[in-house]
Parts: structure tokens; sequence; C-alpha cells
């Protein structure tokens, strides 16, 4: 499920904001796959510990808090882009676009 909630999350917030649908799609390109990445990063380590180790009636709570993270995480990947070694970052897209225009 993770790779469908990672595309909604994109295009529902992009259009939400404002963004035509192409700018959408680049920002897919360069950002979807690095994130699904960290987002099975967070979760996989996370929910074999929480099952092994955090009591049922906790587990909610720690579930939340966990969410909350991937939230600041999304958003920030979202208003950033995520920098990968070797890979152009949505700074470097801005940079290019600026020294362009002058």
């Amino acid at each position: 499920l993770h790779p469908i909630g990672l595309t909604a999350f994109f295009v529902s917030v992009g259009l939400l904001g404002g963004e035509k649908l192409s700018g959408i799609l680049v920002q897919l390109r360069k950002d979807f796959f690095p994130s699904l990445m960290l987002e099975y990063a967070l979760w996989t380590p996370f929910d074999l510990a929480m099952f092994s180790f955090i009591p049922v009636r906790h587990q909610l709570l720690v579930v939340n808090t966990i969410c909350l993270i991937e939230s600041v995480m999304l958003s920030y990947i979202k208003s950033n882009g995520i920098s990968l070694p070797g890979h152009e970052s949505h700074d470097d897209d801005n940079k290019n676009e600026k020294a362009k225009k002058e």
C-alpha cells in the first residue's frame, strides 16, 4: 500500500497547492523512489520492533507518533525534494532556473 499512498500524497498535495500536473509528475519522477525507500527504511524495522517489544495497549500511541514523524518527513520532501548522491535536488533546479532568467 505504500506506493499507492505515496503517489496519492504527492498528487493530492501538489494539486491542492496549485501545481500543474506536469510539475507534479516531474517531482514524482525525482522523489518517488527515494521517498519509498525512506518509507520502507522507517516502517520495516519499526514494525518488527513494535510487534516484538511494545505492549498491545501502547502500540496505537507508538504508531501515531511514527506517523507524525513520517508526515513531517514527507512534507519536507514535498517542499524541498530529497537529495541522493549523484542526483539533483529541487534547490539545484531553482538555481538553474534563476541562472537561465539572468
